[in-house]
C-alpha cells in the first residue's frame, strides 16, 4: 500500500491543461466528454486518486488526440500525457490494476477493440487487439453518437498481474469465451463453453479474486428463443481452467445475477439478481421478485437461497405514500453491499415504460422504415434501498423521491422488459444511480445517484443524492444542490465522507472534477 501511496506524489509531468485549486481540478479546451471524462482509482474499496481520459482536438483527418491526466486523492496533478488514436474509435473502458492502465477503444469502422496498456507514468507498455466482439456491443456503442461512453462492461482488472475480458466467437451462434491478458497485452489464457451445438450466449464478468474469476453466462438455443439459461462460472486466475459451472435454478424458479460479493470472513459467495417461474419469457414479462444466494467459495455449493417478491414481500414494507403506483413498476438492483455485521443492503431503482409523444411523431415522419429510436419510452422513477439481515429475510424498504428521467428506446426493444431491458438501460447510462461504495471497513456505504429535469437542461434544480447509514446505523439520505448549470454531470466516488462531481460546460470547453463533503461518512 505504501508504494501505491507514493505514486501519487511523484510529478511527470509532460503538459498542462488544468488549473488546480484546493479540492477542485478544472480541464480547459475539452471538445468532448463523455461518461468516461474522469473516473476514480481504486484499491480494493479505497479510492486513490484518479484518471481523466478526454478528448482534446483532431489531429488530422484519420486521428485524434486525447489527454490524460492523474489526480490522486485531493485532486492534485502527478501525471499528464497524451494519445493519438484512430479518428474512428471511441473509449468504452478503462481500468486500472495498482501497476498499469488499461484504455479499450472501439473501432466501429474495423469492429476491434484496442486494449492500450500504459504503466504508471503513463508509457506505452502494451496492447492487445481484438476481434472477437459480439454484434450487440457495435450496436449498443457510442460510435453513433461521437461520443466517448463507457458502455462496454467486460473489462475487469486482476491485480497488479494484467486484465480480464469476454470476447465471443460466431461458430453456430456466438459462443462466450473469458480471456486474460497481461500488462504487456499478451493473451495468456481464454476458455469459453464445451457445447458443440448450436447456442448465443452472452457473459458477464462479476468478480475478480487472488485465486478465481467469476462470471455469469446466459444462452440460448437461437436468436429469437424465450427459452433461457444462466450460469455462474469459476474460472481459476492463473490457468483459466474451470472450476464449476452452477445453472441458477431450482425447482420451481430460474435466476438471473445482477451482481456477486465476496464475503472474505466466511470463503462464501453472495450473489443477488431477479429470478421468475420456469418457463417465463424473460423477454415480456416482469420479474416475480429478486433473489440472494451464497454459495461455497471453493466448490460451489449452494449453502442458502432467498426469493423476495415484488408484491408479496417487497410492497408490503413500502412506505405507504410510495405504494400507489407501484405495481405498474419494474425494479432492477444496481449494487448489493455487505457491511461487517452481516447485514445485507441492496440498492434499486424503479422504472416503467410509457409512450412517447416525439417518438411516435418520429416514426410517423419516417414512415415506420426502421432505425433511430422507437415509440417506447422509459421513465427513471425513485431510488430504492432494501435492508436484509444476515438470514436473507427482508427487513426494510426505502424509497427515495426523484424527478422522473425520460430516455427513448432504440427501435426493437419496445416489447421487451425486466432484467434484460435493465442490464440494456445500465449499458446505455440511463439510470440515475451512479455508484455505490463501500467503507475500507465495511461499516458503511454510500449509494450516490443524480436527480434532474434531463428534458429541460438549465432549468429546475441539478440535485446530487447521497444514501448510506447515519450515526444510528440507520438508513438515511442527503440532497446536495449544485449552484451551477452544467451541460452533463455525473459523481465519482472519493475518500470517505466526500463525493467527486464532474461537471462538464459544453459552450466554454472546460470540465470541472471538485470533492464535496457529505454527511454521511
Amino acid at each position: 500500500m505504501m508504494m501505491k501511496k507514493l505514486l501519487f506524489a511523484l510529478v511527470f509531468m509532460l503538459g498542462s491543461i488544468g488549473i488546480t485549486q484546493g479540492q477542485n481540478y478544472e480541464f480547459d479546451n475539452v471538445e468532448r466528454s463523455g461518461t468516461g471524462g474522469i473516473r476514480a482509482l481504486k484499491d480494493g474499496n479505497q479510492v486513490l486518486g484518479y484518471i481523466s481520459v478526454v478528448k482534446l482536438d483532431n489531429v488530422s483527418r484519420k486521428e485524434k488526440l486525447y489527454g490524460v491526466t492523474i489526480l490522486d486523492e485531493n485532486l492534485q496533478k502527478t501525471h499528464y500525457q497524451e494519445m493519438v488514436v484512430d479518428k474512428r474509435a471511441y473509449l468504452v473502458n478503462q481500468a486500472f490494476n495498482q501497476n498499469s492502465f488499461c484504455f479499450a477503444f472501439m473501432n466501429y469502422k474495423k469492429k476491434t477493440i484496442d486494449y492500450v496498456i500504459y504503466d504508471l507514468k503513463l508509457n506505452e507498455i502494451g496492447r492487445l487487439v481484438a476481434e472477437d466482439i459480439h454484434p450487440s456491443d457495435l450496436q449498443n456503442g457510442s460510435g453513433n453518437s461521437g461520443d466517448d461512453k463507457l458502455t462496454l462492461s467486460n473489462l475487469k482488472p486482476v491485480a497488479n498481474k494484467g486484465y480480464v475480458r469476454t470476447g465471443y466467437v460466431k461458430a453456430k451462434g456466438y459462443k462466450a469465451s473469458v480471456q486474460m491478458f497481461d500488462n504487456s497485452g499478451e493473451l495468456l489464457w481464454s476458455q469459453g463453453t464445451n457445447y458443440k451445438g448450436k447456442m448465443y450466449e452472452g457473459a458477464d464478468i462479476h468478480h475478480v479474486g487472488e485465486k478465481m474469476v467469476i462470471s455469469s453466462v446466459i444462452s440460448k438455443k437461437s436468436a429469437f428463443s424465450s427459452e433461457t439459461k444462466c450460469f455462474i462460472v469459476a474460472h481459476d486466475i492463473n490457468s483459466g481452467d474451470e472450476i464449476y459451472r452452477i445453472e441458477t435454478i431450482d425447482s420451481k424458479h430460474q435466476m438471473f445475477p445482477y451482481d456477486v460479493s465476496y464475503n472474505e470472513k466466511t470463503n462464501e459467495f453472495i450473489v443477488c439478481g431477479e429470478y421468475y417461474k420456469t418457463g417465463e419469457n424473460i423477454y415480456k414479462v416482469k420479474s416475480q421478485g429478486f433473489f440472494i444466494q451464497s454459495y461455497e467459495g471453493k466448490e460451489g455449493k449452494l449453502i442458502k437461497s432467498s426469493l423476495i417478491n415484488w408484491n408479496k414481500d417487497v410492497a408490503k414494507k413500502m412506505p405507504s405514500k410510495k405504494k400507489a403506483g407501484y405495481k405498474e413498476m419494474d425494479v432492477t438492483i444496481h449494487k448489493m453491499v455487505i457491511t461487517e455485521n452481516g447485514k445485507i443492503y441492496a440498492i434499486g431503482e424503479q422504472f416503467k415504460k410509457s409512450i412517447s409523444a416525439l417518438g411516435v411523431a418520429s416514426t410517423v415522419l419516417s414512415r415506420g422504415s426502421g432505425g433511430g429510436a422507437s415509440s417506447v419510452q422509459i421513465e427513471i422513477h425513485d431510488l430504492m434501498a432494501f435492508e436484509i439481515d444476515s438470514m436473507m429475510e427482508l427487513t426494510a424498504v426505502h424509497v427515495f423521491d426523484k424527478n422522473v428521467s425520460k430516455v427513448l428506446l432504440p427501435q426493437g426493444y419496445g416489447m421487451v422488459r425486466g432484467y434484460l431491458l435493465a442490464n440494456l438501460l445500465k449499458m446505455q447510462g440511463n439510470f440515475d444511480h451512479c455508484y455505490t461504495a463501500v467503507s475500507p471497513d465495511r461499516q458503511n456505504f454510500n449509494a450516490v445517484y443524480i436527480d434532474y429535469d434531463r428534458e429541460n437542461l438549465f432549468k429546475g434544480k441539478y440535485n446530487i443524492g447521497v444514501v448510506g447509514l447515519n450515526e444510528n446505523n440507520e438508513v438515511s439520505s442527503d440532497l446536495y444542490e449544485l449552484t451551477t448549470k452544467p451541460y452533463s454531470f455525473y459523481v465519482c466516488e472519493a475518500k470517505p465522507g466526500y463525493v467527486a462531481i464532474v461537471e462538464y460546460f459544453k459552450e466554454d470547453k472546460k470540465l470541472s472534477v471538485r470533492l464535496e463533503k457529505s454527511n454521511i461518512e
